[in-house]
């Protein structure tokens, strides 16, 4: 299994697949899927969904951002993999995890992301309004693209 430790105050060690090292830095965001459905997270803010993904901290790459945030938003240690699409918010990889998909239905919350995240939640980006997503309209179609690219078999 895959899980990240959802009491530790440091996140695993970065996963990233050889062939897609990527050495840029800024922000980034984990499209993870189950079959035609995207792995959300529910902002407590603002009710609205978005990816795990967030802020560059220090001098990590964007891989590392989008692994080590995916991990604080939904404590899946996952394997970031090819680059998706570059935006102005940063940069959105493929990611997945080897735990099953009967596990990924039951995810929840981990304890140090309460404060950020009210909730996971599988989604499937074609039946979607982009007024429920965090950036809206460019954010669901964007989604909606890099599914069209994913590389790694559901």
């Amino acid at each position: 299994m895959s899980f990240g430790l959802y009491g530790c105050s440091g996140a695993p060690e970065c996963k990233v697949t050889a062939t897609f090292l990527d050495d840029s830095r800024s922000n980034a965001s984990c499209l993870i899927r189950d079959e035609n459905r995207v792995l959300a997270v529910v902002h407590r803010a603002s009710g609205r969904f978005d990816l795990p993904g967030g802020r560059r901290s220090g001098s990590e790459t964007a891989q590392c951002t989008a692994h080590r945030e995916t991990w604080e938003e939904t404590g899946l240690d996952a394997t970031v993999g090819p680059l998706l699409s570059v935006s102005s918010g940063g940069r959105l990889y493929e990611c997945y995890t080897t735990i099953s998909a009967q596990e990924l239905e039951t995810l929840k919350v981990p304890m140090l992301a309460k404060f950020e995240v009210a909730g996971l939640q599988w989604l499937d980006p074609e039946d979607q309004r982009p007024r429920d997503w965090r950036y809206r309209r460019r954010q669901l179609a964007a989604i909606r693209s890099a599914m069209e690219q994913l590389t790694i078999p559901p």
